[in-house]
Parts: structure tokens; sequence; C-alpha cells
């Protein structure tokens, strides 16, 4: 508790005839409240995001972003090999069946 609020509480129970002890009793109550909400914030406060959480979060993001586009990419090309190898196959299938039509008239 603040120096300033524990001498006003001393003041108070002085000015309505509280015994020391009972004075001294009841700052050490309002003491004890004071440390366990200040413990109670200390807790709450690790629940949410510093500066430096948030730096650390958008760097995180902005690293896994990359690898996302690197991944994407790489399908990308994997995808146009495999429409390309396909169309190659068809043109050899078509190419080949011409021919083997055109040899089949031929005989």
């Amino acid at each position: 508790m603040q120096a300033t609020l524990k001498s006003k509480v001393s003041e108070i129970f002085t000015e309505y005839n509280f015994s020391k002890e009972d004075a001294g009793f009841i700052s050490e109550v309002l003491s004890e409240i004071d440390n366990r909400q200040d413990e109670k914030f200390q807790v709450s406060k690790e629940l949410f995001l510093t500066q430096k959480d948030k730096v650390e979060l958008i760097e995180r993001i902005d690293n896994v972003k990359v690898e996302l586009i690197e991944r994407i990419e790489s399908v990308k090309i994997d995808i146009y090999k495999a429409i390309f190898t396909a169309g190659i196959i068809q043109l050899l299938a078509i190419v080949g069946s011409g021919l083997a039509i055109i040899n089949f008239i031929r005989k």
C-alpha cells in the first residue's frame, strides 16, 4: 500500500479513537489486499501481448508466409510439368494412332 494511503488510514483510525493495534491490523489487511491485487495483475499481465510479443508474432507469420509462397511455387511447377508431360503423351498417342491408321490403310 502506498505511504500516503497508509498515513491517511492511520489518521482516520486515530481520529475515530481506534487503538494502535487495531489501526496496525487494518493497515496490514489493506496491505495484504493490495499485494494480492498486485499479484493478480502480474498474473493477468502475462496473458496479454507485449510489443515484443507482437513483433515476434508478426515475424513468425512473415516467415510462414514466405515458406507457404515457396511451397505454392514448387507445387505450381510440379503441376505444370505433369500437365506438359500428359500433353506430350497424348500428342504421341494421337500421332501413333494416326500412323497406325495410315499403315493399316496401306496394307
